[in-house]
């Protein structure tokens, strides 16, 4: 597991990582409060993302977590572990 702290991970670690437990694509559908911080920040609620996508949802909900929004960083932090990366 590779460890990322408080910023997104460089494409270069987060590429292999999405590749090797997702494969092309990542599936997702969020409920509860994940979905209401997706809607929050302006991200889809379910859907199939490639890694490019991946990194821009990733990239999103960073730079709301370090503008103050908790939520954000705990469903960056639950995407990302699903790829096989700890972000605190």
């Amino acid at each position: 597991m590779t460890i990322s702290f408080g910023l997104t991970p460089p494409m270069s670690v987060l590429e292999p990582s999405f590749l090797r437990t997702a494969g092309e694509t990542f599936y997702f559908v969020l409920h509860g409060v994940e979905a209401e911080t997706a809607d929050a920040v302006g991200l889809d609620t379910e859907g199939a993302v490639e890694v490019d996508e991946f990194y821009d949802m990733i990239d999103t909900l960073v730079a709301a977590w370090n503008e103050g929004q908790a939520d954000a960083g705990d469903l960056a932090s639950s995407f990302l572990q699903a790829v096989g990366i700890e972000w605190v």
